[in-house]
């Protein structure tokens, strides 16, 4: 992200910080200051944390119903992916579960 120009429109989930509120908490207690603080640091980078809606619910739905029995993905993985898809972005994963997502449009910055 700091390769990033400052006014490039970036987004997260409210799914997503709750997962990384579950790291804070999780960590061990000499970490979870710091991890906090950068946390929020990384949290003002983003123009709007989107929120699940009864559109997203109903695209969540949807991408669930068609991935096959036996090919599921996490849970929260659902939410984020219909999160993304519901307001036209871009998905940002190194996540190879996020394959299984039909129509899902991602980048791994990281390859």
């Amino acid at each position: 992200m700091e390769a990033l120009p400052s006014d490039t429109p970036l987004y997260t989930s409210v799914i997503s910080v709750g997962e990384l509120t579950l790291g804070v908490r999780t960590a061990p207690e000499e970490h979870r200051e710091r991890l906090a603080q950068e946390i929020l640091d990384l949290l003002g980078r983003f123009r709007q944390i989107l929120e699940v809606t009864r559109l997203v619910a109903e695209r969540y739905g949807q991408i669930v119903a068609q991935v096959p029995p036996g090919l599921h993905i996490g849970q929260n993985d659902y939410w984020i992916a219909a999160i993304a898809m519901t307001h036209d972005l871009v998905l940002i994963t190194n996540d190879p579960d996020f394959d299984r997502v039909v129509g899902l449009e991602k980048e791994n910055w990281l390859s």
